[in-house]
């Protein structure tokens, strides 16, 4: 009964999207001969009650920077973390052949939004020098009602998450093959409450080889069942 109950929220407050106000966008960019960074996040308006909304709002622009910087943690500000990126960059190239022009941006958008909560979508970049540049795409969902970062745990009950992970492995083994090498695919820090379904999405390096790319499983939720 738990879990039906369980799918039941998942359909109703996951699938039927919500109208809102066009959310406020914050923009920063920093453009010299050397480098470049650029950094956009949603900001969300009355649309949202507080003190909800300054809680999702500080959230936003806190993960908006840690993606932008690869940050487990706490991120640098915005300032400090351009001053960083100058610092190394000058660095580099006073090495013989010098360093190409680097560029790290961050462009965080607004996913899907339902009476009970919002998924905010970042899309990284970064180009130091390496053999490739770096991509990364990350959700995060909070709650409407109170603010709070919801996790999987939130969505489906945690019993059933190797039933789930069961789900996601095989679309994953389905599109990339038997040969990539994984115990268990994660799936708390890679998960979406999005329109078409459970999404799961991992950026190159998170499984498998970085050249193996970006891996996308969507869980239709009849399929939950």
């Amino acid at each position: 009964m738990k879990a039906v109950l369980c799918i039941a929220i998942l359909l109703t407050s996951a699938c039927a999207p919500k109208p809102a106000e066009t959310p406020a966008v914050s923009k920063l960019e920093v453009i010299s001969d050397h480098f470049k960074i650029k950094l956009e996040y949603p900001a969300l308006k009355s649309d949202v009650s507080e003190p909800a909304r300054s809680r999702i709002n500080a959230a936003i622009a806190r993960n908006a920077l840690r993606h932008l910087q690869d940050a487990d943690d706490t991120p640098k500000s915005f300032d400090d973390f351009v001053k960083e990126i100058a610092a190394e960059n000058e660095e580099m190239r006073k090495e013989p052949g010098g360093a190409a022009p680097w560029a790290n941006e961050c462009i965080c958008t607004e996913a899907h939004r339902t009476q009970d909560n919002v998924v905010v979508k970042c899309n990284a970049y970064s180009s130091t020098g390496a053999a490739y540049p770096n991509r990364s795409t990350n959700y995060e969902t909070y709650s409407l009602k109170d603010g709070r970062t919801l996790t999987l745990a939130d969505f489906v009950d945690p019993a059933r998450h190797e039933a789930l992970r069961k789900l996601v492995e095989a679309d994953f083994r389905k599109q990339r093959g038997p040969e990539v090498e994984f115990e268990k695919l994660p799936l708390d820090d890679h998960f979406a409450p999005l329109q078409e379904g459970l999404v799961f999405h991992y950026s190159p390096g998170d499984v498998g080889p970085h050249a193996l790319g970006e891996t996308t499983v969507v869980i239709p939720y009849a399929s939950l069942k």
